[in-house]
């Protein structure tokens, strides 16, 4: 019996490894796979009418696929171990390779290094296949079907470049290396997830009380709750009014359609709103006593932010394909898995993806890297993570993200940063501020001016703050892929 099920799971494996999975960013510098060959249109058409041949195809390509998908894992394997042995030759040579910060510097780049995280995280996706291959088949074709990017990238589909639309006027798109259709995909399916956050922080906000029948004492705790989310939608409501004040003061009041649309087509990130996102939150980001982990943990934060954020970074992994679906085939936010997953399954993946970004932060700030080696596919990718971009924006507009990123949330409180007396948790400094400063967020170049006190610094909970705002400014650009929900209120302008 057991020898039966195992069977049709190697089957159902087989058949899922080319069927299910989108296109997914190769490894850096790894050999790409081995592709079909390109089919005439007669044979495709023969391919089409003649199911039977159309299923031993399937077949064929599945297990071919399999095996050039195991030969190229176990090729990128063999180069995160040469990447390793080129970090344990470094600290051998430089025997001071511990900062005063703490962080053990690697001697590598960028590209070598997200290789290795890549490569890590295709060797957890093997170890979980094989956990629920033998321990769990019959729950192995549900998973498939609700987490499409089980597989790990090297048995994922690359679909083709197209270089149709990709294009804005004479600036060519820096995205070279990634599908077009791939990054129109993650900025609907961003844009999506800003949309409906705003619905459902203005409906718990404004809407009646959400009581259950059953508990008579629940009232005053949703009343509670509604009072915080009133506050949250007037943050909410005068950043959107201040971000529309300042586009209009662009155009030198100037109250035309036509130039405050091209006003918001180079709606770039701005450092002094990112700032003043920052410097709204200084009190909960700055604390005089260490972030709890449910401060590290964002169990304080308004559910409708980490579900919204939570849709923003599943877009990440749309498939781009020409219809234009994600992964699951449709929009991420509405799928039956994201019904059913419970809220602290949400909150943990934000989490898990901001610790991601921390140390890729961290990397790159303490390695001294040169924001100008990253370019094409790694910047993007870089830039998808921290929600920063649009499908269309240039390889200099990215990387001014990425610096104005890094500076505020890494440069700046590193600069203030002083030896702390105990191992704090990950995202976490002590920095010495000013007693009355108007923003945290100085350069540091008068940190001596005036009495000091030493605060913590709660990373995890900035760098949350800008990937909303991040998000919500590439859903304003108009080279955003989304344009009914923006044609909707243009004709406010």
């Amino acid at each position: 019996m057991m020898t039966n099920r195992f069977r049709s799971v190697i089957f159902v494996f087989l058949l899922t490894v080319s069927g299910v999975c989108g296109s997914s960013p190769s490894l850096p510098a790894a050999p790409q796979v081995v592709a079909s060959p390109t089919l005439t249109a007669p044979e495709q058409e023969e391919k089409k009418s003649n199911p039977i041949v159309a299923i031993g195809t399937y077949v064929k390509d599945s297990v071919v696929r399999l095996k050039d998908g195991t030969g190229q894992l176990y090729t990128n394997h063999k180069t995160c171990n040469a990447i390793r042995s080129k970090v344990k030759s470094y600290r051998l040579a430089n025997p001071d390779y511990t900062l005063k910060n703490g962080y053990q510097k690697q001697g590598i780049s960028y590209s070598e290094y997200d290789f290795l995280n890549k490569g890590k995280e295709d060797r957890g996706k093997v170890l979980n296949i094989g956990f629920l291959m033998f321990f769990s088949p019959n729950f192995l074709p549900y998973a498939f079907m609700f987490f499409p990017n089980i597989l790990p990238s090297t048995f994922q589909q690359n679909q083709a470049q197209e270089s149709s639309g990709a294009t804005d006027g004479n600036n060519a798109s820096p995205n070279l290396m990634m599908n077009y259709h791939k990054l129109s995909a993650i900025s609907r399916e961003r844009s999506h997830a800003v949309v409906k956050t705003l619905l459902q922080i203005e409906n718990e906000a404004l809407g009646a009380l959400k009581t259950n029948p059953l508990n008579p004492f629940g009232r005053g705790k949703a009343k509670k709750n509604r009072l915080s989310m009133g506050i949250v939608r007037q943050t909410a409501e005068d950043f959107l009014e201040l971000k529309s004040q300042n586009m209009l003061d662009s155009t030198e009041n100037k109250y035309i359609v036509n130039d405050i649309k091209d006003v918001i087509q180079d709606n770039n990130a701005d450092p002094e709103e990112e700032l003043h996102i920052l410097n709204a939150l200084q009190e909960e980001i700055f604390t005089t006593e260490e972030p709890k982990s449910k401060q590290l943990k964002f169990i304080d934060v308004p559910k409708a932010i980490i579900k919204g954020l939570s849709m923003a970074i599943d877009g990440n992994n749309a498939s781009g394909n020409i219809e234009g679906k994600g992964a699951s085939g449709g929009s991420s936010g509405d799928s039956f898995k994201n019904l059913l997953t419970p809220h602290f399954a949400t909150r943990n993946k934000v989490v898990t993806h901001i610790r991601k970004v921390n140390d890729a932060d961290e990397f790159i700030a303490n390695e001294d890297i040169d924001l100008n080696d990253i370019t094409g596919n790694l910047l993007t990718e870089a830039c998808q993570d921290r929600m920063i971009g649009t499908p269309l924006s240039s390889e200099d507009e990215l990387r001014a993200g990425l610096s104005n990123w890094l500076d505020l949330t890494v440069t700046r409180p590193s600069k203030l940063a002083v030896p702390p007396t105990k191992k704090l948790s990950p995202g976490v400094m002590v920095v010495s501020t000013p007693t009355s400063p108007s923003s945290s967020f100085d350069d540091g170049s008068q940190s001596g001016s005036s009495e000091q006190q030493h605060k913590y610094y709660n990373g995890n909970l900035a760098k949350l703050a800008l990937m909303c705002y991040n998000a919500v400014n590439s859903s304003r650009d108009t080279r955003s892929s989304s344009l009914l929900p923006r044609l909707l209120f243009q004709q406010n302008l």
